[in-house]
């Protein structure tokens, strides 16, 4: 089994809280994602889970590009906590 989250967002480069938002990938996230599919290059995939925000279904995305018959099942378990008011807040000025 393999585990990773989703790659670099415009948020978390921003010090957001996002929790149920839905930021795209960074050019950085996108290395990052391409960074775990070169490492997964030659496992066997047998399924892939994600929940339906965009960035953790482009993470998974390229991950499988070199996995194109994976099936994908989308799971809003594994969405991120909803953060509340804090969502779409500075980090740092709540600290």
């Amino acid at each position: 089994m393999f585990v990773f989250r989703h790659a670099e967002t415009t948020d978390n480069r921003r010090e957001i809280f996002s929790g149920w938002r839905d930021p795209k990938l960074t050019s950085k996230g996108l290395e990052q994602a391409q960074e775990i599919a070169e490492q997964l290059r030659q496992e066997k995939i047998n399924y892939a889970f994600t929940s339906h925000l965009r960035r953790a279904r482009k993470t998974l995305e390229i991950v499988l590009e070199t996995h194109p018959d994976v099936p994908v099942f989308i799971d809003d378990q594994l969405v991120e906590h909803c953060y509340g008011l804090l969502q779409g807040r500075s980090k740092r000025k709540v600290a």
